[in-house]
């Protein structure tokens, strides 16, 4: 079983306004590719209720370095009362969203993924000095690289939903 080491723990964005959905996804979404992280969707789930849509997506994004380590985002993306409106700016209708936007990253760095160093006491034992005085530096990086991107995720999200204000 893999070693797992929580980096960075429930960083929250919020905004409420006028957005558009479906270029916020598309904005994760391609950051995410530019960045090398295989994306995957853990849950998503959509409810109509009568003050609105509820949307909740979570992703779980990844990125291996060696079949040692590897590192994971986990980004619960929720939307309530959600409803679409007409906007005319400059002239222009647009079609938008309007409702609360949540978004809280986490990151985690996992050790040991193929569980080969948890079979015995012995192995576990070499894994942790392994892991504390030799692999440190590439452990380090890995770390620092993860919260770097963790945090300049939610910099280009919050950048967007800021940036359209209509």
């Amino acid at each position: 079983m893999a070693e797992r080491k929580v980096l960075v723990d429930g960083v929250n964005l919020k905004y409420e306004g006028l957005f558009n959905f479906k270029d916020l996804y598309n904005i994760l979404d391609s950051w995410l590719s530019e960045n090398s992280y295989d994306k995957r969707e853990h849950e998503n789930l959509e409810k109509v209720t009568p003050t609105g849509k509820f949307i909740r997506i979570e992703l779980r994004p990844w990125r291996t370095s060696s079949d040692y380590e590897k590192v994971e985002m986990k980004i619960v993306l929720t939307v309530h009362d959600m409803v679409d409106v007409v906007v005319e700016k400059d002239g222009m209708k647009m079609k938008l969203n309007k409702g609360s936007v949540s978004i809280v990253f986490s990151g985690f760095l996992l050790t040991d993924v193929e569980g080969r160093w948890t079979s015995k006491a012995f192995f576990f034992f070499l894994s942790q000095v392994f892991d504390k005085f030799i692999y440190k530096t590439q452990l380090g990086r890995l770390e620092a690289t993860l919260k770097h991107d963790v945090m300049m995720l939610h910099k280009t999200l919050k950048s967007f939903l800021n940036m359209h204000r209509y």
